[in-house]
């Protein structure tokens, strides 16, 4: 859109902030694209987290209260997480998230095109190309997936549990439409602050009304968790496709490599992302994780904000 454009022009036309021939480029342009990219998939996260709210929301109302009671009196899990039409939800999210996801994509792959005129090489990135189309179907259905695996794990999680304690259908069906939209771990969170609160003698209305509070700040982080992780997968994975193509054109050598860079902070995580300042390796090779994982390009974890560079050959 015209607002990545306008950010994409703030990358320097001519040479004064790269080195060429080989030689790695300087932190400044390192930084600027970095910050480009981080722009760019900021501008989609908002309305990935509101895909994720607003198909919760459905999830929940297509369900309903009696219906989740119901399927929980014939004691079998499945019956009760299929009680959530799920299939509809994950319809939901794909559809929504699809726009913002092609969009982070398509403007770090712009960015990272725009930033290869530095080093003299002009090329435009191919956003209909069958591997980015491929990039993008394939990527958003693997996050619909987790997203949805995750939500059912965390029914199935609290449903058995519910089962063990001899909880009161009535009262697992109420604590199932508050959950239902979060993880095993959010959900687990949720349930300990109830017990925590009963434990202390306080009154059920007052407590249900914390609880419920409580939940919606988790449903709230956790849109927040996948939005901003796989926006900046997105626009990372948009850097990777360009210089993908650059290379497929002959436009870059094969003694190109791309370099991984760390938000040097008080936030940056010492096990999976600090190990990895500077790695470089090729252009189509992996990058080794503190941890051990193979990843073609940030993100390396949930809230990984870290970035790439290009070293040219």
């Amino acid at each position: 859109g015209p607002g990545e454009k306008n950010l994409i022009a703030m990358i320097p036309p001519n040479g004064d902030d790269w080195w060429h021939g080989g030689h790695q480029l300087k932190s400044a342009s390192d930084d600027r694209s970095a910050a480009l990219v981080e722009s760019i998939a900021n501008k989609q996260a908002p309305k990935m987290r509101k895909a994720f709210l607003d198909a919760v929301k459905k999830l929940r109302s297509r369900s309903g209260e009696e219906a989740v009671l119901e399927a929980i009196k014939t004691r079998n899990i499945q019956t009760v997480i299929g009680a959530f039409q799920f299939d509809l939800f994950e319809e939901d999210l794909s559809k929504e998230w699809h726009p913002p996801f092609t969009n982070a994509f398509a403007g770090g792959g712009e960015v990272a095109a725009a930033s290869l005129g530095g080093v003299g090489i002009s090329m435009s990135f191919n956003l209909t190309n069958p591997h980015a189309v491929e990039w993008v179907k394939s990527n958003v259905a693997r996050l619909v997936t987790e997203v949805g695996d995750g939500t059912k794990d965390a029914i199935r999680d609290l449903v058995e549990r519910a089962f063990t304690e001899g909880r009161p259908p009535v009262t697992l069906a109420k604590d199932l439409m508050e959950v239902v939209g979060l993880t095993t771990s959010k959900a687990k969170a949720v349930d300990k602050f109830r017990i925590s609160l009963e434990e202390q003698g306080i009154a059920q209305d007052r407590i249900d009304t914390r609880v419920e509070r409580y939940a919606k700040a988790q449903l709230k982080d956790r849109a927040m968790n996948i939005a901003r992780t796989e926006t900046l997968n997105a626009s990372n994975g948009g850097q990777q496709e360009s210089w993908t193509q650059a290379k497929e054109q002959g436009l870059i050598t094969d003694a190109a490599r791309k370099r991984w860079l760390v938000t040097d902070d008080d936030r940056l995580d010492s096990e999976v992302c600090e190990p990895m300042d500077g790695q470089e390796v090729k252009i189509t090779e992996r990058f080794t994780t503190g941890d051990g994982r193979q990843v073609m390009h940030p993100t390396a974890h949930p809230r990984c904000r870290c970035s790439m560079a290009l070293v040219p050959g």
